[in-house]
């Protein structure tokens, strides 16, 4: 084997994942709405049944185990380094992954504790389960918080970075 390619950088392995899965997205879900998106449902007309629903819930589903696979590995990865890096460079980051997992779980809980219960209609069905309905509402609020937090951040360090450079 060639040896430029026994060790890659994690930045060219991340990347080169990251383009994977946006075109199997972009593959999956132009699929799912370009091949029978707009197939009548047998049952009620007035309703459609997608061809490709279940190729795309199941896509889904695998995307939830990858992700949660690959945070359980984190969290081991982290678990077993955790007395060898109590600070690395004078970055605290034992506090901040402590921080982290503390600050999402009471994101969760905030928004779970906050979110609707008013039932909501499925598929011309009143839903009225009112656990489900807070936690599909913690989901999304928390998703949303996170997004715009993110957002943020990156405009935050990149105001940061251009007025150092610009010093």
């Amino acid at each position: 084997m060639n040896s430029q390619y026994q060790h890659l950088p994690a930045e060219r392995i991340a990347r080169w994942a990251f383009l994977l899965l946006i075109a199997l997205t972009v593959v999956v879900f132009g699929a799912f709405y370009l091949i029978g998106f707009s197939r009548p449902y047998a049952d009620d007309p007035n309703f459609t049944a997608p061809l490709l629903t279940d190729v795309l819930l199941v896509f889904v589903f695998v995307l939830l185990l990858a992700a949660v696979a690959a945070m359980g590995w984190g969290m081991v990865r982290a678990w077993r380094r955790r007395d060898r890096q109590a600070a690395d460079n004078g970055v605290p980051a034992k506090r901040i992954a402590w921080g982290v997992a503390a600050g999402t779980g009471a994101l969760l809980v905030v928004t779970f504790l906050l979110g609707s219960s008013t039932p909501i209609w499925v598929n011309g069905n009143e839903y009225t389960d009112v656990f489900w309905l807070k936690v599909a509402n913690m989901f999304v609020w928390s998703s949303v918080i996170l997004m715009i937090a993110a957002a943020l951040a990156v405009g935050f360090y990149s105001l940061k970075i251009r007025n150092k450079n610009n010093v």
